[in-house]
């Protein structure tokens, strides 16, 4: 997402209080280790978010990082919570 603050504005204007929204992004590995029948998978590397830089890219006033779960054998999700 290019603009990612616009994006968690929009899911925040969108979100009834304590509605929640999960972001699920690929780990951050090099591609060549995210493979599925022997092929890369996913997005570019240098593309891929931490699961730090992704609570950073949704720190926008109401939502808050209820969790990160590790989901194998790739990715990561964050679950997000709107509050009043």
């Amino acid at each position: 997402m290019p603009d990612k603050p616009r994006l968690v504005r929009a899911v925040r204007d969108t979100l009834k209080p304590g509605g929640r929204f999960a972001i699920i992004n690929w780990q951050q590995r090099p591609r060549g280790e995210t493979t599925i029948l022997d092929e890369p998978r996913g997005p570019r590397t240098d593309l891929r978010l931490s699961p730090q830089q992704t609570i950073y890219a949704a720190k926008v006033d109401g939502i808050k990082v209820v969790v990160t779960i590790d989901v194998p054998p790739f990715h990561t999700v964050a679950l997000l919570s709107y509050r009043t």
